[in-house]
């Protein structure tokens, strides 16, 4: 994606980016994030019904804010190095007037970034940017950097504690990086079976239920597949619905002959150990109970 797709997303957003909107959330709706996004759905096996941000967040990636803000400021650092007799510098002097007017300019959205994200615990930093603090500027890009990310991150992890169909990837999945999972199963069909049951994006009651017509309430999502009376969801999925019995108990011996104390678990310590560990036995495992459970429930017929 960096190679190919990035170079034509980002082309001239060093200048059309300080006209965009700085706002992150709706940002988030812009077509070129949307994009990005779509680009990691499609790598990850999810359709159009997967929460965007989960794509991102499965692969270790922020918005293309990030990307954005950054060429700003260093377009900004290079149109101030030019002549004074150039045209780009002359613009960018006739910018800065219209910035300290309060008026919309380059210039205004770079005081804006700088202000916002030089250093969040200076609150006296004075927003209107003079020539000499370019230096000062130049020598903390990558602390700038640092600011922006962190706050992406933030973003990021706020979009999915408030979304209802990432309840149960939000157990497992408290920060922004690449997941193990990824590296480890290199059956492609394995994979993705992993990628759509973290990411809500399957076809059990609790995530077909939403898509009903009426909405089917959420108690009324009942597992059809055993005789439990529970909800269908991702952990009645992976712990304890009798139809796949066999095949849990196969791969729990499995994994209890390596590592002894996973039966002691409950569900939520078991789900934790499951989806964040970077063994690629327990990866392959995992990988492998999903798509067959799966396959299982597609071919079996209702109680």
């Amino acid at each position: 994606f960096d190679t190919l797709f990035l170079p034509i997303l980002l082309y001239g957003s060093e200048i059309w980016g300080a006209y965009d909107n700085l706002n992150i959330k709706k940002w988030e709706k812009d077509p070129v994030e949307r994009l990005h996004t779509q680009f990691y759905k499609y790598f990850l096996g999810l359709n159009k019904r997967a929460p965007n941000v989960v794509a991102r967040n499965e692969t270790g990636r922020l918005s293309l804010k990030l990307n954005i803000l950054l060429r700003i400021i260093k377009f900004w650092i290079h149109l101030d190095s030019l002549p004074e007799n150039s045209i780009a510098k002359q613009c960018l002097i006739i910018s800065n007037q219209l910035a300290n007017e309060a008026k919309t300019s380059f210039m205004l959205t770079v005081n804006e970034i700088i202000h916002n994200y030089k250093d969040i615990h200076h609150q006296s930093y004075n927003k209107t940017i003079q020539t000499n603090n370019i230096p000062t500027i130049k020598n903390n890009l990558q602390k700038i950097k640092c600011h922006i990310s962190n706050n992406l991150k933030r973003h990021q992890l706020e979009l999915i504690r408030c979304n209802r169909k990432l309840c149960f990837y939000s157990l497992f999945k408290t920060d922004v990086s690449k997941s193990h999972y990824l590296e480890q199963i290199k059956n492609l069909k394995h994979r993705r079976a992993v990628a759509k049951l973290r990411s809500g994006n399957h076809s059990l009651r609790i995530e077909s239920g939403r898509h009903c017509v009426p909405k089917l309430p959420e108690c009324l999502r009942i597992c059809q597949h055993c005789h439990s009376n529970q909800i269908e969801n991702e952990n009645h999925f992976l712990f304890h619905c009798d139809r796949y019995k066999t095949i849990r108990q196969q791969i729990t011996s499995d994994i209890v002959l390596k590592y002894p104390l996973f039966n002691l678990f409950n569900d939520t310590e078991k789900t934790i150990f499951l989806f964040n560990n970077a063994d690629s036995f327990i990866c392959k495992k995992l990988g492998y109970f999903i798509y067959e459970a799966l396959h299982i429930r597609e071919t079996c017929n209702f109680i």
